[in-house]
């Protein structure tokens, strides 16, 4: 790992506040290699023993590819600080292993399949406004797709595939969420909230799908199914409070609908 790269990938795993540890705690050794920053032993070796312990634990679980990333990472992040031949000699052996091959054929279909997820359905969510003579059939072709995304999790036979195919969802709802949100600065909210149901219907138990398919219905003055949409978000879990003061609901922030959907936010935030 040079100076260039970012905190151990290993991280990637861990809570965001232990993964901000994480990263300081990686650039606090990078100065100490470059010499901006004073060596400290008892830090050094304490950060050692942690990474050792994870890259030993990964091992002994079996996730080669992990124990791999993670001794390699150690050696060149210690190299000037610790001596590493141990890490090396680890990496090296574990990486000539059958295991670590099949692993990483593994982890190269997990990531074809993720691919497969995400550009099948991220095509039929950019077709939906480039083809709106056939926009019924492509939602309808988009549901099937996405049903069968989730019947392929549900029934993946190792747990690589089934993270790969969240991914491959997850991917697809960015995608559609961020095109909904340009169009929303352009104020296209038609074919904002066209985007925001495609979200819906890729990600159904998403909170945030449903708020944001509320503000597009709410600029386009449909007040019975913003309050709806903001009705479903509460259902599945969202809980600030701050999110209805967005301008977009202006025009029904006088309902009664509204102020009772703004009660149970605010009851909810508070339980």
């Amino acid at each position: 790992m040079d100076a260039t790269t970012t905190a151990p990938a290993a991280t990637e795993r861990l809570a965001p506040e232990a993964f901000a540890e994480r990263a300081l705690a990686w650039l606090q050794l990078r100065a100490m290699v470059k010499g901006i920053a004073t060596l400290d032993r008892d830090f050094i070796n304490k950060q050692f023993d942690s990474r050792l312990a994870e890259a030993q634990a990964a091992q002994k679980s079996g996730d080669i590819l992990t124990a791999v990333r993670a001794y390699r990472d150690m050696a060149s992040d210690f190299k000037t600080l610790r001596d590493v031949k141990e890490l090396e000699a680890a990496a090296k052996s574990l990486a000539e292993s059958d295991d670590f091959r099949k692993a990483k054929k593994s982890e190269k279909a997990a990531l074809e399949l993720q691919d497969e997820i995400a550009n099948k359905i991220g095509s039929l969510v950019a077709a939906i406004n480039q083809q709106p003579d056939g926009r019924a059939a492509i939602i309808e072709e988009m549901q099937s797709v996405v049903h069968d995304a989730y019947r392929r999790q549900k029934d993946a036979s190792n747990p690589a595939n089934e993270q790969a195919i969240a991914r491959g969802l997850a991917a697809a709802f960015g995608f559609a969420t961020e095109t909904g949100e340009k169009a929303m600065l352009k104020k296209d909210y038609s074919s904002a909230k066209k985007m925001f149901q495609a979200g819906e219907i890729i990600l159904p138990d998403s909170a945030w799908a449903s708020y944001l398919l509320a503000t597009a219905s709410a600029r386009l003055g449909e007040k019975k199914q913003a309050i709806q949409e903001l009705k479903k978000a509460l259902d599945k879990g969202m809980t600030n409070r701050k999110l209805l003061d967005d301008a977009a609901f202006d025009r029904i922030r006088n309902e009664e609908a509204f102020k009772q959907v703004a009660a149970r936010l605010s009851q909810a935030a508070s339980d």
